[in-house]
């Protein structure tokens, strides 16, 4: 997968995501790089047990700011992401809550 709307990942850099866990059980989604097998960015982001009460099945906080700017876009143009039409503020930062399509990871 290449992304073409994100801000701090090389448009030319093919990379493929990865579904891990964090240490609560919830999904993890992260981009790595083909070329090296390094972790370019974490899409997702874990806000906490008492965050995490908010989501379904299969559904992720998006992390959308600094290094992630338009990772999310892509990702919902790929159709990897389906956006949920809900977000959680946590801190100082909006994360739209999103459901993941494993068949397309």
């Amino acid at each position: 997968m290449y992304f073409k709307q994100a801000k701090y990942i090389d448009s030319n850099e093919e990379c493929r995501l990865v579904l891990r866990e964090y240490h609560d059980g919830t999904p993890a989604l992260c981009i790595e790089s083909v070329e090296w097998p390094e972790p370019v960015a974490t899409v997702s982001s874990n806000l906490g047990d008492h965050m995490q009460a908010c989501l379904g099945e299969d559904e992720i906080f998006v992390k959308t700011y600094s290094e992630n700017e338009g990772i999310y876009d892509d990702l919902i143009a790929a159709g990897v992401l389906t956006d949920c039409g809900k977000s959680a503020f946590n801190g100082f930062a909006d994360f739209p809550i999103a459901k993941i399509n494993k068949e397309k990871i």
